[in-house]
């Protein structure tokens, strides 16, 4: 059965949905610049060992009381072989459609946050929603992107529903509550979500990191960041958000439901596990 977890924000109403779990990856491609003795430390304090590494992939839905908003949709009908493709699954588990969301917001253009903009035939996956989708990453895509099977795969989901799109640059609201800021690194243009209610924030770091180890070690990047200097900058930008503003952070592959907060300690974040008594 697919994992839901429904929390608040303020008056915010938030679900996180496991799309699935991607099981192929070895823990040191997350953490490039770590020793392997470095690196078996870090893991070992979260009860990981080095090799295979967990690596869940959660979208979020936001309802702000006028608009449903999605962040990211995951790997998509076909990607099931490869462990995701239950974003569908489940918003019916909590009583609700694909045709119920009124905005998606596309970090960046990695098929494990794009491939499900599409149903099994090809057609837009969420026909009533506008598509948000920062300019740069569009343009890394369109009207041609790399000659490989993955860019290929992006191109061809953001043409199926370029009628629906809206093109931004960040920093900028979407909706009332829901802005996106510009965190580069993981991709050149890469962003990730605040969203605000009250006293209370959100913030939904997408690919900034992966795990909570990332936060204790400002430098450790995943080797496909295409920019480790503006990653490890971007992160240092939410972590000091985070904790000004003693924000809920969202990790889309924390292990599930991605949730937590952060206090700083020096030169690196002490992160701490969601608590649902927060609620």
């Amino acid at each position: 059965m697919t994992q839901t977890y429904r929390f608040h924000v303020g008056g915010l109403e938030c679900i996180a949905i496991n799309d699935g779990d991607l099981t192929n990856y070895q823990a040191s491609v997350f953490f490039d610049g770590a020793s392997d003795d470095e690196l078996r430390s870090a893991l070992a304090q979260y009860g990981l060992e080095p090799g295979l590494f967990p690596f869940p992939c959660t979208c979020l839905v936001i309802k702000t009381g006028q608009h449903t908003v999605l962040i990211d949709t995951g790997g998509g009908a076909e990607s099931r072989e490869h462990g995701l493709g239950h974003l569908m699954d489940g918003l019916q588990a909590e009583g609700m459609s694909a045709a119920d969301i009124d905005t998606v917001i596309i970090s960046h253009g990695h098929f494990d946050h794009v491939a499900g903009l599409t149903d099994e035939n090809g057609a837009s996956a969420f026909p009533n929603a506008r598509i948000i989708i920062p300019r740069g990453e569009w343009a890394t895509y369109v009207p041609e992107a790399e000659d490989d099977d993955y860019a290929q795969m992006t191109r061809k989901k953001f043409l199926a529903v370029e009628s629906q799109v809206e093109l931004i640059d960040p920093d900028i609201e979407i909706v009332p509550g829901i802005q996106v800021v510009a965190t580069p690194g993981h991709t050149a243009h890469h962003v990730s979500v605040v969203a605000s209610s009250g006293d209370d924030c959100l913030i939904c770091i997408i690919d900034a990191a992966d795990h909570a180890i990332h936060f204790e070690h400002i430098d450790w990047h995943a080797e496909w960041d295409v920019d480790p200097a503006q990653t490890r900058a971007s992160r240092i930008k939410l972590l000091n958000l985070a904790v000004d503003q003693n924000a809920l952070i969202h990790g889309f592959h924390f292990p599930f439901p991605g949730l937590g907060r952060v206090s700083r300690e020096g030169n690196h974040w002490k992160w701490l596990p969601y608590s649902p008594d927060e609620d």
